[in-house]
């Protein structure tokens, strides 16, 4: 779907569904049929398309931060680690989003009375 950048209401509420739908700048860029640079051009030209990308940027945040809660909340399986690189890829590391660190497991496997093939590795 290829738009004109012109009819700066339309194309704002365009802006902003697309935000609450999760998307980014360059998704949005590419739903308009334009690329990520003339629609930031763009912006810079039209204060109140620069509002609309700002207040779509927080709104894909909102949806995206809402997500593992709803997950939870459906009862559906889903892996919130998948979620928080997902997060960590779009927004930036995952300690600036406060999201729980990554666990670190150690498995302790019973002897099976066979002779160690390699040494085990150093602190473990």
């Amino acid at each position: 779907m290829s738009v004109e950048l012109g009819w700066s209401s339309e194309l704002c509420a365009f802006v902003l569904a697309r935000g609450r739908e999760g998307m980014a700048r360059v998704e949005i860029a590419s739903a308009l049929g334009v690329t990520l640079a003339r629609l930031e051009a763009r912006s810079r030209e039209d204060a109140g398309l620069a509002e609309a990308l700002a207040l779509a940027d927080e709104s894909a945040k909102a949806w995206w931060m809402a997500l593992p809660r709803e997950l939870l909340g459906s009862g559906r399986a889903g892996s919130l680690a998948l979620w928080r690189d997902v997060v960590a890829s779009r927004f930036g590391s995952a300690a600036a989003m406060n999201a729980p660190p990554r666990p670190r497991v150690r498995f302790e496997i019973p002897d099976n009375g066979r002779p160690l093939r390699k040494r085990p590795a150093p602190g473990w």
